[in-house]
């Protein structure tokens, strides 16, 4: 876990000193809440990427596979059996 420090100014602190013992927690946790809320309301990028997004540099990289693999209904003969 990386340590971040910041200034606050004093009326921001307060707020966050009467935030923090209204849930009864950290103003460090209070402030990771705060972040949290903020980048997921502001579309940031997650560290956890969808299949699609892990896969983007190998798809279409195998070469002389079938064309038509997910739309041939022959490929799917003897499936599950």
């Amino acid at each position: 876990m990386k340590t971040v420090s910041l200034k606050l100014p004093d009326t921001l602190d307060r707020q966050l000193e009467r935030e923090a013992r209204k849930r009864q927690s950290s103003k460090a946790a209070v402030v990771k809440a705060a972040i949290r809320l903020y980048l997921r309301q502001n579309g940031a990028a997650t560290d956890s990427a969808s299949a699609f997004d892990a896969g983007k540099g190998i798809w279409g990289s195998i070469k002389g596979g079938a064309a038509d693999l997910s739309c041939n209904p022959k490929h799917m003969e003897g499936f599950g059996q």
